[in-house]
């Protein structure tokens, strides 16, 4: 493992993930670790960062580390990384509203919260506390699919048993309407293919593709398209 300093870092699962960092410049490698008696580590090699950079901040939720702004060798940047322990890769995700470097982020039920640091003014920092959804890993944020007026909503929420999905669609088109945990893991899709324009209604009966059913908590409905991407937030209560 070569020295660095300023890495984004986290621990997930009783394993340390390390990456990128400050070596004289930005740099982009990446390890991962398990502690070993008497306090040794063993270190393996994970895919690098796509863009080598440090200084940023570092939060994680579930399966999912998010890797969030930084210094490249360009400058500060707006860059947001997930990465999945799961299945070892990485995940565009919509960039934040602005470059911040030298801040620290978490992750409270939904949500992170980017705390601090530096923005457009290297020399002054920053008392800025912001607060953002955590991203459905599973929806490739990165291919910043355009905004229509198609719509999704359900009801009762919060529910116990089935819940009705009411999608309402400005023309005809494919469409897939998905349900997804909080932390990026596909449940079940409710409906893939072409839809034609106007309200259509699906039900979820809180129980996943395999027919297994989903515990108490928050699920996210997605509804996507060619010209849309919608999502619909779930409450189920046993």
């Amino acid at each position: 493992v070569s020295p660095r300093s300023n890495m984004f870092a986290a621990a997930v699962n009783n394993r340390f993930y390390m990456f990128g960092g400050i070596a004289v410049v930005p740099i982009s490698s990446a390890y991962d670790a398990t502690l070993q008696a008497g306090w040794s580590f063993n270190w393996g090699t994970l895919p690098g960062l796509s863009v080598a950079r440090g200084n940023g901040a570092t939060a994680s939720a579930g399966n999912l580390i998010f890797i969030i702004g930084g210094i490249t060798n360009s400058g500060s940047t707006d860059r947001f990384d997930i990465y999945n322990t799961q299945t070892g890769q990485f995940q565009n995700a919509t960039p934040f509203p602005a470059a911040r470097t030298g801040m620290s982020a978490v992750t409270l039920d939904d949500s992170i919260f980017v705390i601090g640091g530096y923005d457009s003014n290297p020399d002054q920092p920053t008392a800025a506390v912001e607060k953002y959804p955590l991203p459905i890993v599973g929806i490739s944020p990165a291919e910043q699919l355009p905004v229509s007026f198609a719509q999704i909503n359900g009801y009762p929420n919060p529910f116990n048993g089935t819940i009705q999905l009411a999608i309402d669609l400005p023309a005809g088109g494919v469409n897939e309407l998905t349900i997804y945990d909080l932390q990026g893991r596909k449940l079940r899709t409710l409906h893939r293919g072409h839809l034609g324009a106007g309200r259509h209604m699906f039900r979820w009966n809180a129980e996943d593709d395999a027919g297994r059913p989903a515990a108490s908590g928050v699920y996210v409905a997605v509804l996507k398209g060619k010209q849309h991407l919608r999502q619909f937030r779930i409450v189920y209560v046993k």
